[in-house]
């Protein structure tokens, strides 16, 4: 606030002294800043959508207030000039001693922007982030040779731009972002600058709609609607209708420009050069003709590669070791590094990094090549240790082999993961080397300090369910049922285990 009102003094003092200058810097502030929010019909959470959500942006946009920040940071100097001018005059009849000590002191003002400085530049240091290098690294050298790749946005295309246009790197890849490619003018730039062909003259993008194929369309109204969309944007001929009609476009399907520019690069170049999809990019993106296509996806690396035929998700298990674990390849610098600050973008650009991990160390588990698995999740965990789904895959190898020490330690120096189902998984690695009773007491424990945590129950009665200990089951149940009396499951559960014991009571009456 004091630095505000000392801006407000200082653009005050500048207009009635100096109006001709004051009165266009007022203008230029007021342009820059509130003109700005205006112009730009910022969405600030204040209107409402129909559905009862706040209309928000997509990211913080204090980058558009550059020039406000610059433009009032001079206003706050002039109202420090001044107030020292004014300080300087009102001590003139002090004597030479106090008048030295007051304006010496008063030139302590001038130390305000080390505050800025110190509280801001470990958050504006780029000094040794190489985040945006390494993820465009990462993503090109998983490509294959003169591979088109699809991107999702800013974040994983503009850096992998950077790393071709100005380093010169993997420059055989033509980058593809589906973000972009729902305007018009980056379409016409695929085919004049990309070199990628789509057969379409100008005039044929111009005239690109989306179109959607309604739920409510009859098998005639949909093919005569296919007719006149989606085989007109393919740009195919009468003789190639008949292959695509059999891949059978289904109902509901929205198609915008981006899918109708994949669909065309894959219908064009599938077969003739490889198509790979960046593992940032979500399932919602991988369609071809309205249809999903992640059977025909094998990843490798960073990266999902497009095949000629569908064979179920797969995942290329010695390329993506070699890519993850050879050194020189993978590169993941800074993010362990807590001297270098993260954002909450790059934190989840890197949380990709453990994605690509995750997907290959669970191929080695499901294949029962725990070691190796485990080998390759640890190293996740090192690189990026905020990656709690990491943390936690790791805590379950460990529970899952029964490496309790191991597991111990992982806890208690984890950065990430739900805190509570650690516990519960080493309370499983516990039972997995036959010490159930350490795993009851810290079940118990956790279910007496957290009364509606469900995954400590469910590992409790997993464990009296094996030791075949109803009563203890039972109390459990109910003592689960005071702190959670709407649970039905539970209140079923503890029934039948009522009725099979009563059951059990007769029959061994009857055998007396």
């Amino acid at each position: 606030m004091i630095l505000f009102l000392l801006g407000l003094f200082g653009l005050w003092e500048i207009v009635r002294r100096r109006p001709t200058i004051g009165l266009p810097f007022v203008v230029l502030i007021l342009l820059s800043t509130v003109g700005l929010v205006l112009y730009m019909n910022f969405a600030d959470g204040t209107r409402m959508t129909p559905a009862g959500q706040d209309y928000i942006e997509v990211r913080e946009r204090d980058y558009f207030f550059t020039s406000g920040f610059i433009l009032f940071g001079l206003s706050i100097g002039f109202g420090i000039a001044v107030v020292l001018q004014y300080l300087r005059q009102s001590v003139e009849k002090f004597s030479p001693g106090p008048r030295k000590v007051i304006i010496a002191s008063s030139t302590a003002l001038l130390l305000l922007p080390s505050l800025a400085l110190s509280g801001n530049y470990f958050y504006c240091d780029r000094s040794r982030d190489w985040t945006p290098w390494d993820y465009a690294w990462n993503l090109l050298d998983s490509a294959e040779e003169n591979a088109v790749l699809f991107t999702n946005g800013d974040n994983d295309t503009f850096p992998l731009w950077c790393m071709q246009g100005v380093y010169g790197i993997r420059t055989d890849v033509t980058i593809i972002c589906l973000a972009l490619a729902n305007t018009k003018w980056y379409i016409k730039q695929i085919q004049d600058a990309m070199g990628l062909d789509l057969g379409w003259s100008n005039k044929h993008i111009d005239e690109l709609r989306p179109f959607h194929i309604p739920d409510s369309m009859t098998l005639v109204q949909r093919q005569q609607y296919i007719d006149k969309s989606l085989y007109d944007y393919l740009a195919v001929s009468e003789q190639e209708k008949d292959s695509l009609y059999a891949l059978g476009v289904p109902y509901g399907r929205t198609f915008r420009l981006n899918s109708m520019v994949q669909d065309k690069i894959i219908y064009s170049y599938l077969g003739k050069r490889p198509i790979n999809y960046a593992v940032s990019m979500g399932g919602g993106s991988k369609y071809y003709l309205g249809r999903k296509i992640d059977s025909m996806l094998s990843l490798s690396g960073m990266m999902w590669k497009l095949n000629e035929e569908a064979g179920g998700r797969r995942v290329d298990i010695e390329a993506s070791l070699d890519f993850f674990l050879t050194e020189g390849r993978f590169q993941a610098r800074s993010v362990a590094d807590p001297t270098v600050y993260k954002n909450e973008t790059a934190r989840r650009l890197t949380g990709n990094y453990a994605n690509g991990f995750l997907v290959v160390a669970d191929t080695l588990r499901k294949a029962g090549d725990l070691e190796k698995a485990e080998k390759l999740i640890r190293h996740a965990v090192d690189l990026i240790p905020h990656s709690g789904d990491a943390v936690e895959f790791l805590a379950s190898l460990y529970a899952e082999t029964g490496k309790v020490e191991q597991l111990t330690e992982l806890i208690a120096d984890a950065q990430a993961g739900d805190r509570e189902w650690l516990q519960v998984l080493l309370a499983r690695g516990h039972r997995t080397n036959d010490d159930n009773a350490t795993a009851e007491q810290m079940l118990q424990a956790m279910l007496h300090s957290s009364p509606k945590y469900r995954p400590a129950l469910d590992e409790l009665i997993r464990l009296y369910f094996e030791d075949n200990r109803p009563a203890a089951m039972d109390s459990l149940l109910a003592r689960w049922l005071q702190f959670n009396p709407r649970d039905g499951q539970i209140r079923a559960m503890l029934t039948d285990l009522r009725r099979q014991g009563r059951r059990q009571g007769r029959n061994n009456q009857d055998s007396q």
